[in-house]
């Protein structure tokens, strides 16, 4: 095997995973970066920064398809909605991006996020301001092609975890047009 940056990724993930999941039998241990984790893969090429060590500090998620399974349309509407007590479990700071021809935008940890009365947080993915409440959660783009990225700087190592799998990402929701946005939390 001819030795690449991919498969020193590979590699140190499968250590990695088996020094975090004790108990588990190794075969279980080494793939669960690569299971889909409701439409999102980790970045095998971004994912990890640096040593086996530093991958304890930044993980890089991606997705580039909706809930349904269909590739991103730039023409389309998005919602990522993160369950009550159920944001990315970090001790650090985690973001959310989506990368288009122009570049990137982010929201994430860093920024006054809305929380909806029922605990839940909603952030929109498209490419003009949602018609909905001033100041909603919204992630913008140019209206192009897209990809969007989760990083989470210093994941949590115990439960909740995307380590353990007792965490996992949501799904990237595609809103059909006449949505009826709630932000009493039942929409």
């Amino acid at each position: 095997m001819q030795f690449t940056r991919r498969t020193a990724t590979l590699a140190g993930l499968s250590a990695f995973a088996g020094a975090l999941v004790p108990g588990i039998a190794r075969a279980q241990r080494s793939d669960w970066w690569m299971r889909d984790m409701n439409g999102w893969m980790l970045d095998t090429q971004r994912g990890l920064y640096g040593t086996l060590e530093s991958a304890k500090k930044t993980i890089r998620l991606v997705s580039t398809k909706d809930s349904q399974g269909n590739a991103f349309d730039g023409t389309a509407r998005y919602l990522i909605r993160f369950p009550r007590g159920q944001m990315p479990p970090v001790s650090g700071f985690w973001s959310l991006t989506v990368h288009d021809d122009s570049g990137g935008n982010s929201i994430g940890s860093q920024n006054a996020l809305i929380v909806r009365p029922n605990g839940t947080v909603d952030i929109f993915v498209q490419g003009y301001p949602p018609p909905v409440l001033p100041g909603v959660n919204w992630l913008a783009w140019n209206g192009g092609p897209f990809r969007l990225s989760l990083l989470m700087n210093r994941p949590s190592e115990t439960d909740p975890s995307i380590f353990t799998g007792s965490w996992t990402p949501p799904p990237v929701g595609r809103i059909a047009y006449a949505y009826k946005y709630n932000p009493n939390g039942r929409g």
